[in-house]
């Protein structure tokens, strides 16, 4: 699945120099229009912002006419506030017009012009017109060096500006190059007990990630907390912004007991600082529901985006970029969840909003042109998947980066989708380019490596390539062991696929050995997860018992044509279907059958059914084992059945 992460630029605020001299009531009564109508962009009443934007344009033109500074800083006005209601053309055009006035009338060096020109570099980010954008904040950078120092805050700053625009870019080397280079700056000129330390880190530590250097991003991260922490408290919007950027990079390094609690006190500063009708809440909400998603947790994750579409609806209307975020984030969730109609249905109309209002070049359309790509797949339709697939392709190479994990995910995909089809010599060199993609992003030990290697090997099994099938296989389980563990969903897939090579390749005995290891790890896992299934997730895992059972039961049958005899084979597939018919719905039918007769245990059931599908996800290898998480989980459980009287 493609996974996009779109990076958003923050507005700087405006400041406002270069005055012409003529009213000194003017001035006074223009500057308290500009404040009042960026307080009600910033409220996201945008109408009102630009009614009062207008009033000070029209007492301006009464008196001076367009080519004068004041009448520029009416324009600078103004595409601030259409920047912030993301109407990024109007922005473009306003600012364009600003520094036009700026460069004519007080050269390039004053101070407003400075600030027009780097406002306008972060509007062509956002509009992913990235060149347009560097050249703007070079030339900033340039003039800030030149006439105030290289340890002038706002060079740093802007400095920071270019790391952030070439790690969404995908030009991780320069990234860390500026980003590195801001720090050093503001470091010299405030100190590391300052906010914008702060900010410049936290940026810093976003590029660490992306350039998958995990350790050196959690120091940032980590940092970023102290700091804000010392300064203003935890109760900060920047302390949440690092809880959760804290978490999707735990999330990542496969360090998830700490994920939930983290999204979940940034989701309760926010609601405290910004209340539940923001887009700062929101914005947590689409953190927390996404790590549902990851963790397999559906139920909770639903009403968690069908809660941020109502509050985008309500402060942004349907035309609007996050509205669109927000179904594409729905129809991902429909799609794990096989309801492809429905999910086709929102992400055709998430890409309707954001082709007319973004372009087809931007992240988020990328996004959903993914998914909806992934339904076509799914669906059979492998030539519309294919068109979209290369779609996603052309456009990342030409706009982004293909030293970018987004660009080899799109290579992988459309390297599987060849193998679907037969392609094999075309799925073969996507497959490779993919792979080494990934290690030069994010080196080999990761997930995205693991699959990839695993896709490799299939291929190289279809086509006969025995010792490179066998060294692939190998070479994925071992980084599945290294990242997960042996418990892990990822490193049983792994054994899966190795040992049905060995079934293939007629090494029944390597085979056998690894089909006895599977099944004792699931067994051993099913068993204590079956304590813990619901009416919905006991049907899921009795059908994949079935489905092993039915695997193992066609290797015998296999083995038996070919007057193979193997016992241990034979005793592999009694041992399923044993646990098949015995051993999973005893205590959630049990618990169940106990609500119906007792009154006022709800609350109770609920909690416990949540720590139960905790303790599912765990011991079925959907996330990492811990074993601290695994006793604090058991002792919660142990604890609520006691209250209930189990």
């Amino acid at each position: 699945m493609i996974r996009i992460v779109l990076l958003v630029f923050i507005c700087l605020p405006l400041l406002l120099g270069g005055q012409e001299v003529d009213s000194i009531s003017m001035v006074s009564n223009l500057d308290s229009l500009f404040k009042l109508s960026l307080k009600y962009a910033k409220s996201k009443d945008y109408i009102q912002a630009i009614e009062i934007c207008s009033q000070g344009e029209d007492i301006v033109l009464s008196k001076f006419d367009k080519s004068s500074v004041i009448y520029g800083r009416c324009c600078l006005n103004r595409g601030i506030i259409f920047d912030l209601k993301n109407d990024l053309i109007h922005s473009e055009k306003s600012l364009l017009e600003a520094i036009s006035i700026f460069r004519e009338k007080l050269g390039k060096s004053d101070t407003i012009y400075i600030k027009s020109v780097k406002i306008l570099g972060i509007v062509y980010a956002k509009m992913s017109n990235f060149s347009k954008s560097e050249n703007l904040l070079l030339e900033v950078a340039d003039i800030q060096k030149n006439v105030f120092g290289d340890i002038d805050v706002e060079y740093g700053l802007t400095l920071n500006n270019l790391c952030r625009l070439y790690t969404i870019w995908g030009r991780y080397e320069d990234a860390l190059v500026y980003g590195e280079k801001s720090v050093d700056v503001i470091i010299r000129s405030l100190g590391r007990q300052d906010a914008k330390y702060a900010t410049c880190l936290n940026n810093l530590g976003i590029a660490y990630k992306e350039a998958g250097e995990f350790k050196k991003a959690e120091t940032c991260y980590i940092e970023v907390l102290d700091v804000i922490g010392e300064l203003f408290g935890e109760m900060h919007e920047q302390y949440a912004n690092g809880l959760n950027n804290l978490a999707n990079l735990y999330k990542l390094l496969g360090r998830y007991e700490k994920v939930e609690s983290y999204h979940l006190k940034a989701k309760s500063i926010r609601q405290e600082l910004f209340g539940i009708n923001s887009m700062e809440y929101a914005t947590t909400l689409v953190n927390l529901a996404n790590w549902y998603v990851f963790n397999n947790e559906y139920f909770k994750a639903r009403p968690l985006y069908i809660e941020v579409i109502s509050i985008i609806e309500n402060i942004h209307g349907k035309r609007h970029p996050q509205y669109a975020n927000a179904l594409s984030n729905l129809g991902n969730l429909l799609f794990q969840l096989n309801d492809l109609t429905r999910s086709k249905k929102l992400i055709n109309e998430a890409l309707l909003i954001q082709e007319d209002i973004l372009g087809k070049d931007n992240s988020s359309y990328l996004a959903s042109l993914g998914i909806l790509a992934n339904i076509f797949r799914v669906t059979g339709e492998l030539a519309v998947a294919d068109t979209l697939y290369l779609e996603i392709k052309d456009i990342l190479s030409r706009k982004y980066s293909k030293n970018k994990l987004d660009y080899a995910l799109v290579c992988i995909n459309i390297g599987g989708l060849y193998f679907d089809m037969n392609k094999l010599m075309e799925s073969e060199c996507y497959l490779l380019d993919g792979l080494f993609l990934i290690d030069s992003v994010m080196g080999s030990d990761n997930i995205y490596y693991a699959k990839a290697l695993n896709n490799i090997a299939e291929l190289y099994r279809e086509t006969s390539r025995y010792e490179l099938a066998e060294n692939a296989y190998i070479e994925s389980l071992k980084i599945r062991e290294f990242l997960a563990g042996r418990r892990s969903l990822n490193y049983i897939l792994g054994l899966n696929n190795l040992s049905l090579y060995y079934e293939v390749s007629k090494e029944y005995q390597k085979a056998d050995s690894l089909l006895i290891e599977v099944s004792n790890i699931e067994i051993n896992q099913m068993i204590r997860a079956g304590l813990f299934l619901n009416e919905q997730e006991y049907l899921k895992y009795s059908i994949i018992f079935q489905d092993k059972f039915n695997i193992i039961l066609s290797i015998l049958q296999s083995r038996y044509n070919n007057y193979i005899i193997d016992s241990s084979l034979a005793s592999i597939a009694y041992n399923y279907v044993l646990n098949y018919k015995g051993l999973f719905l005893t205590d959630a039918l049990r618990i169940r059958s106990l609500i119906s007769r007792t009154c006022g245990l709800d609350t109770l059931f609920q909690n416990l059914e949540n720590v139960n599908r905790q303790l599912y996800h765990l011991y079925t290898g959907s996330i990492v084992y811990n074993e601290s998480y695994d006793m604090k989980l058991n002792n919660e459980a142990i604890a609520l059945k006691n209250q209930i009287g189990e």
